[in-house]
């Protein structure tokens, strides 16, 4: 995380919105080539994953445990989320977006 962040950035201090978080999960080596070729033609796949882990108690508390000290003080400084998703793409990451209030 702290080499992805800006040159002397300072961790925030005030509340915390999520604007957008992505966890995006490689595609499963039992699709079929139709469903790998499939998902392809949507563009970056968006097929949900609706199986674990579980969004908000896994994912989510493993990345604010993560963040915690590096881009926030503490993560009960979270007070807002939107546009939080776990699906399917061609290339795996955690995609996420803040903003101070």
């Amino acid at each position: 995380i702290i080499n992805q962040l800006p040159k002397n950035f300072i961790p925030f201090s005030r509340g915390v919105k999520i604007t957008h978080c992505w966890f995006i999960f490689p595609p499963l080596k039992s699709w079929s080539k139709k469903k790998r070729a499939d998902a392809e033609l949507l563009g970056g796949f968006v097929i949900f994953k609706t199986t674990a882990p579980d969004l908000t108690d896994n994912l989510m508390k493993g990345l604010m445990d993560a963040m915690q000290g590096v881009v926030f003080i503490n993560d009960s400084q979270i007070c807002a989320m939107d546009n939080i998703k776990k699906f399917y793409g061609p290339k795996p990451m955690i995609e996420i977006e803040l903003e101070e209030k």
